[in-house]
């Protein structure tokens, strides 16, 4: 693997089997040319940019900005991807990498920002925010601009976008259906959830990947129509909540549940009145 272009200290272009890539690195580029070998122990980070139009905002990226923000955003990321065990879509590195040069931008211009659901970030995004937090400082580090809590919510937004494979709008709808649909749940049964119960977590992952699935306009195919009727029979209270939850969801998203998914969400709610 050989350098065909330096953008920083840390961060090259090279060429692999015809194709540019995309290395990480502490000092990958230091005192580097053009055609040297990169050698493994100064690998970090290796990602391609899938397809052609992301490509083409990778290049129109990097000829506006400067490199230390991918170098920031490829810190982000590792924290992201080791904290939470996943692997995050690398479109993430164009539009994280765009977002926060523009961010310190606004700050250095005196331009704040709102983010106008950062209360849900924090409430149901719990790890997400704290790398949030984690990525303001890394910031902070590289330009000596403090970033605000805001930002940090906007950090965790774009962490879940890359998890989920979603784009911005999306993911705010999600959260903003989630957190519908927990205060339904809340008040049909006057709870307060515990947000560090293992119930709790897994009902917020079900919530976030159901309103993924309304948004792409898709289903789980109905179960058992007599383990349907066995379920609602048996649960008839939580039933209720969730005609409550389904008025909702057709009202606003035009969306009808099925008996599956209808199941499912009787199913986590019961687990927190037992």
């Amino acid at each position: 693997m050989r350098i065909n272009k330096i953008l920083n200290n840390n961060v090259v272009i090279a060429i692999i089997d015809g194709e540019e890539i995309v290395v990480m690195g502490k000092g990958v580029g230091f005192k580097k040319q053009i055609g040297d070998i990169i050698l493994p122990k100064d690998i970090e980070k290796v990602f391609k940019i899938q397809g052609e139009r992301e490509n083409k905002s990778f290049n129109q990226l990097m000829g506006k900005t400067p490199a230390e923000y991918l170098t920031i955003t490829k810190d982000i990321v590792s924290i992201a991807e080791s904290e939470l065990k996943i692997t995050l879509n690398e479109v993430i590195f164009i539009i994280l990498t765009d977002h926060l040069f523009f961010a310190v931008t606004r700050q250095k211009e005196g331009i704040r920002v709102d983010n106008p659901i950062l209360w849900e970030i924090k409430s149901l995004y719990k790890k997400e925010f704290d790398i949030g937090l984690k990525g303001v400082e890394i910031v902070e580090k590289y330009t000596g601009v403090k970033l605000s809590e805001d930002e940090a919510g906007f950090i965790a937004l774009h962490i879940i976008n890359a998890a989920l494979n979603e784009d911005m709008s999306n993911t705010m709808n999600i959260t903003i259906m989630t957190n519908k649909i927990l205060n339904i749940v809340k008040r049909e049964f006057n709870i307060k959830f515990n947000e560090n119960s293992l119930d709790y977590m897994r009902f917020i992952t079900h919530l976030k990947f159901f309103a993924q699935r309304i948004f792409k306009r898709t289903q789980v195919k109905d179960e058992d129509k007599e383990f349907y009727d066995m379920v609602v029979t048996k649960y008839p209270e939580e039933k209720k909540c969730v005609d409550k939850i389904e008025i909702y969801i057709t009202n606003q998203f035009n969306y009808k549940l099925s008996k599956q998914e209808v199941i499912y969400l009787i199913m986590h709610i019961r687990k927190f009145r037992i």
